[in-house]
């Protein structure tokens, strides 16, 4: 019975070393260590549960039995043997099961013990993130980089941009439209808010790009466009009035139509 609980348990295992010496068995710290572990704990407890288990067994089939064995005197030697090993038998049968039972809630245990063992630390955790994703100090690092390199394209586009439409303090959106090309909506190259919002106003100035002030066009398309999208057909007309504006302004008259009407 032990011989099949170990085989159900772990299958057949051939350890040769586990017949050498191994010093570390006989060191008395060692030794106190194991003892007084939670695993030493966990061991103890099992058994002397199976101990008491097993000897309740024992004891309830042996005192239900007892007041038979007086009887045992008037029988032969053979029929004397032949009802001890029955008695023998059925405790054996008993335990047996006893034992399987305990196996299986030991197995169950061993898996559950092991699994948490394999489970790492919190620092174990964050070196491997570490390894993995890259420190996060660096990653964030280079994030701030990347924003900042991504902010400089934009305000370097904010020069070649047609005109800027501001709200006219909290948002800028830095607009450029190819009076030449008469397929195209005018491009948002370039928006911010607040600090961003006054680079971008400084930086049109400096390159005499128009700044206009429209506060609900200026949300609208703030809210509604991404950096490199064209302007929504929604918008069509309010940006064709704002341009044909500056072209009157740019031109003289004549032109505001001629500007506008690819919008249309």
């Amino acid at each position: 019975m032990g011989l099949l609980v170990n085989y159900l348990q772990v299958g057949v295992i051939f350890a040769p070393k586990a017949l050498g010496p191994n010093w570390d068995r006989i060191s008395p710290m060692t030794g106190f260590k194991r003892i007084f572990s939670t695993r030493g704990l966990a061991e103890l407890i099992k058994g002397i549960l199976k101990l008491v288990i097993v000897g309740m067994i024992i004891y309830v089939y042996i005192a239900d039995r007892v007041k038979d064995y007086p009887f045992l005197t008037y029988m032969t030697p053979l029929q004397i043997i032949g009802s001890l090993a029955s008695d023998l038998l059925r405790i054996g049968g008993y335990v047996g099961i006893a034992y399987l039972t305990m196996a299986a809630a030991d197995y169950a245990y061993q898996r559950w013990e092991y699994k948490r063992k394999l489970r790492m630390t919190r620092q174990e955790v964050k070196d491997e993130f570490r390894q993995t994703e890259g420190n996060p100090e660096v990653r964030s690092r280079l994030k701030s980089m990347q924003r900042e390199m991504s902010r400089n394209r934009m305000m370097a586009e904010v020069s070649r941009a047609t005109v800027v439409v501001t709200n006219p303090v909290h948002v800028a959106v830095a607009l450029k439209y190819e009076e030449e090309d008469t397929t195209s909506a005018p491009e948002v190259v370039a928006k911010g808010q607040r600090k961003v919002a006054e680079r971008i106003k400084e930086i049109a100035r400096e390159h005499d790009v128009p700044v206009k002030e429209s506060p609900v066009l200026a949300r609208a398309l703030f809210q509604s466009c991404e950096i490199g999208d064209e302007i929504p057909y929604a918008y069509y007309k309010a940006v064709a009035e704002l341009l044909a504006e500056l072209f009157w302004e740019r031109y003289g008259a004549g032109q505001p139509a001629a500007a506008a009407a690819p919008l249309r």
